[in-house]
């Protein structure tokens, strides 16, 4: 039974396409006054399901499924009817209209079928389509959390690209970021272009807690005297900075006031600098020199 099932849905199929076919040599035909004779859904040798006449074609459907089939005037076709050839040629033959004319009819049955299958597939991506968000409508930016917010992404970022290859779905990227083991993000940050570095786990304990505490966990070290906890505090204070300034010359000059905060400098007479920290007595100067 399911044989036969599909064998009917086959010939259903088959026969949908042969009359959209020759329906298009029929509007062709028709287009330039060309006389259509008989249009027929299926063969009909010797008989016919039915069939009517209106105007001068004449309608049917006949009894062996496998195609169908239109008869112009002047065109020698599936029907092999050789006869009129042998008549002088009428005005609304096809034999006798301009080549161009002729050639546009026979091309409307291949027509009308790329047409169908564009209609088709158009259908289908509606009906079965995938929905999804273009990363250019996403119009106010990302929401981040914790997580993201880590790695440097703010509220209102426009995610350009991954890895510096755009992704047209939204919903895609984090699974670019994942799957693919991403590097880099490349996002608009309060109007201008920022590369987001995603860290490893070890780039991130660097980041967060400075290489010196880094070497200590790695050393299973848990004393550290002040110096070095303040040293430490200083790098993830510079990392904050870092990820909060947009503006790269505004980020140097913080770091240039913040770095040589502790020293003072002291030009000698032959004009070279000496660095002292601050509280140093004239005698410091001169025993640096």
């Amino acid at each position: 039974m399911e044989i036969l099932v599909q064998a009917a849905q086959l010939l259903l199929s088959l026969s949908i396409l042969v009359i959209f076919h020759e329906f298009g040599h029929f509007i062709a035909a028709k287009l330039f006054k060309t006389r259509v004779e008989k249009f027929y859904l299926f063969f009909n040798p010797w008989f016919s399901l039915f069939k009517f006449k209106k105007g001068e074609t004449e309608y049917g459907m006949g009894w062996l499924p496998l195609g169908g089939y239109v008869k112009i005037a002047g065109m020698i076709d599936e029907s092999m009817d050789k006869e009129q050839m042998d008549q002088p040629a009428e005005p609304w033959e096809f034999r006798s209209k301009p080549a161009w004319q002729r050639l546009i009819i026979m091309l409307g049955g291949v027509t009308v079928n790329i047409l169908l299958a564009i209609a088709i597939y158009i259908g289908m991506l509606w009906a079965w389509g995938e929905k999804y968000l273009p990363v250019s409508e996403v119009k106010y930016g990302i929401v981040v959390d914790s997580v993201a917010s880590d790695m440097g992404l703010r509220n209102g970022d426009f995610i350009v690209s991954v890895d510096n290859e755009e992704i047209e779905d939204f919903f895609k990227i984090p699974a670019k970021i994942i799957l693919d083991n991403a590097q880099t993000i490349q996002v608009i940050h309060n109007g201008k272009p920022f590369e987001v570095q995603i860290r490893t786990w070890d780039m991130h304990r660097v980041a967060q807690e400075g290489i010196a505490a880094h070497w200590k966990y790695k050393e299973n070290i848990t004393q550290t005297d002040d110096s070095m906890a303040r040293k430490i505090s200083w790098f993830r204070q510079i990392i904050e900075w870092q990820q909060e300034t947009v503006d790269p010359d505004e980020f140097v000059e913080s770091m240039k006031t913040d770095l040589f905060s502790e020293d003072v400098f002291v030009f000698t007479p032959t004009g070279d600098p000496i660095s002292l920290p601050v509280g140093s007595t004239p005698i410091d100067f001169a025993y640096a020199i």
